[in-house]
């Protein structure tokens, strides 16, 4: 059969919790904190279709599972079901599916751990409540046949971590959670529908912490699966069509009630809750949750999903958009060296682009987190207030010392390259000046003549760096070139030489007196007559 290349068929068939229920989160040790496995969160954010979490919290062995179990694949067996006082589930239990109507929405059914479990600290209940409040989008809170007491006092710290952690949140109320309460088993006839029994069974300040905490909220009721009360103990071996048939007619409801909720995955501005997304924020969450030792007034404190989100997409913000800057920057080493006003004007060039890619990534971040992304990304680049004046010159770093920052590196490869360029360039100008020292006799016959000669290189040389990284380079450079002092003495010292030599020999002749030219002997020729 061909697979929709927009469903993510293949990496969906692969990834291991659309096969069986994985635990995304488990008691620690002490059973005080919850933990992530990394199996399961490394499959998780495998997942990059968007993500509906669809969560079953209540007390333990009254068939939370089996509810899930049926609304995955209409099987009975699946997350484990627990008949005796142990708790069968531990943390939470994940296993996907994909939605009935959309198979670009991946439904994630989450199975929890019981509220009343013997022998845990109540601080793990409000962890593991206030975990599942905040990564759901649909929250099922099952109870037993009516709405009694004890089942509202489990809600009330619900509730109260809900509307403290959602309740509060400022964002939209499309971000918020489904809540429906399903009772289990009911054999009762009710007097009216479920909702409105529960909203009369409910105090008032049940119903205002609903309203504050949750995006809407109703009842279900469902009747029992089974007849004798030792059915209970086999239903997961038994099949759906197995179960009573009224059972069967008010599940096919609840499963089309449930799967209406979870057919839109939640969006933050332009962010969509991907299993990535997803995984990341339980990650956050846990984390935070043990940073505040598990007290209710600190776990209250903990950021909404919307908030939480947001900060993930700063971060993410602040990193491509450091990425952006270094990608300018890694572009401009291959044309050093420049001047250090166009390094600047570069380095202006990339920072403009960079906040840009910032603004475009940053998605639901208030104005105030935006400047303050600005201002780190602005550090992160060049930490302008350690530097006096950034001008249009060469000279417009005070001291390249105080530069700290990504654009660090690029001035010292800057100056080392200028360095190497000038001394090429100089070297190449000057070698016929130094040919001139070195001649002898010395081309060169005085200092002055020497010095224009000197000047002339200089000026031929500096219009020909004009405009480049090598000019600066260039005039320190030629300011402590020993090269030319040394040279300069030669000249001196050559020019002292042929003077010195020249009086010497003037004085010789003043000295020794006049040779005489050489006599001429005359010899006389005989003739014969």
């Amino acid at each position: 059969m061909a697979t929709d290349e927009h469903d993510g068929g293949t990496e969906l068939e692969a990834n291991p919790l659309f096969s069986a229920p994985m635990q995304l989160c488990r008691p620690s040790a002490c059973h005080t904190f919850l933990e992530v496995v990394p199996d399961t969160l490394r499959a998780l954010k495998d997942i990059s279709l968007p993500i509906v979490m669809v969560a079953g919290v209540g007390s333990q062995r009254i068939g939370k599972s089996t509810i899930l179990n049926l609304l995955h694949s209409r099987r009975t067996s699946g997350f484990g079901l627990g008949h005796t006082l142990d708790a069968k589930t531990t943390g939470i239990w994940v296993w996907m599916r994909k939605h009935p109507k959309d198979p670009r929405i991946c439904v994630c059914l989450a199975d929890t751990e019981g509220l009343d479990t013997p022998h845990i600290a109540q601080s793990y209940n409000w962890m593991l409540s206030s975990l599942t409040v905040l990564i759901s989008s649909v929250f099922l809170y099952q109870s037993k046949s009516t709405i009694d007491s004890s089942a509202t006092d489990r809600l009330s710290t619900i509730l109260a971590v809900s509307e403290q952690m959602v309740g509060n949140d400022d964002s939209s109320v499309t971000t918020k959670p489904f809540f429906v309460w399903v009772l289990r088993d009911m054999q009762l006839q009710m007097k009216s529908d479920p909702k409105t029994e529960m909203m009369e069974k409910l105090e008032t300040g049940h119903i205002r912490k609903m309203k504050r905490s949750f995006r809407e909220f109703d009842c279900f009721a469902l009747p029992r699966p089974v007849d004798k009360e030792e059915e209970l103990q086999d239903v997961e071996k038994m099949e759906f069509t197995a179960l009573k048939k009224n059972f069967q007619e008010e599940f096919f409801l609840f499963d089309r009630f449930v799967m209406n909720l979870a057919d839109k995955a939640p969006m933050y501005g332009s962010t969509v809750v991907t299993g990535s997304v997803l995984g990341e924020l339980v990650s956050r969450y846990i984390d935070a949750i043990r940073d505040r030792k598990g007290l209710l007034s600190s776990i209250t404190e903990l950021p909404s999903q919307a908030k939480l989100i947001a900060q993930m997409s700063a971060e993410k913000a602040l990193k491509d958009g450091k990425a952006s800057y270094n990608k300018a920057m890694d572009g401009l080493m291959p044309r050093l060296p420049l001047s250090l006003s166009d390094i600047y004007q570069e380095h202006h060039q990339a920072l403009s682009e960079a906040e840009k890619t910032i603004v475009d990534a940053a998605v639901g971040v208030d104005e105030s987190d935006m400047q303050g992304l600005h201002e780190q990304l602005r550090a992160y680049a060049l930490d302008e207030q350690s530097i006096i004046s950034l001008g249009a010159h060469d000279t417009g770093f005070t001291t390249e010392r105080q530069v700290r920052g990504r654009l660090l590196p690029v001035l010292e490869k800057n100056k080392e390259l200028s360095h190497e360029a000038s001394h090429k360039l100089w070297q190449h100008a000057y070698a016929q000046v130094a040919a001139g020292v070195q001649a002898s006799p010395c081309t060169y016959g005085s200092v002055k003549e020497y010095d224009e000669a000197v000047a002339a290189c200089k000026q031929s040389v500096m219009e020909g760096a004009n405009g480049s990284g090598t000019r600066h380079a260039l005039e320190r450079y030629l300011a402590a070139s020993k090269l030319l002092i040394s040279d300069r003495e030669t000249v001196m010292s050559k020019m002292f030489s042929c003077q010195l030599s020249a009086v010497q020999e003037s004085a010789r002749k003043q000295v020794e007196p006049p040779v005489p030219p050489p006599t001429q002997k005359h010899t006389h020729t005989h003739t014969h007559e």
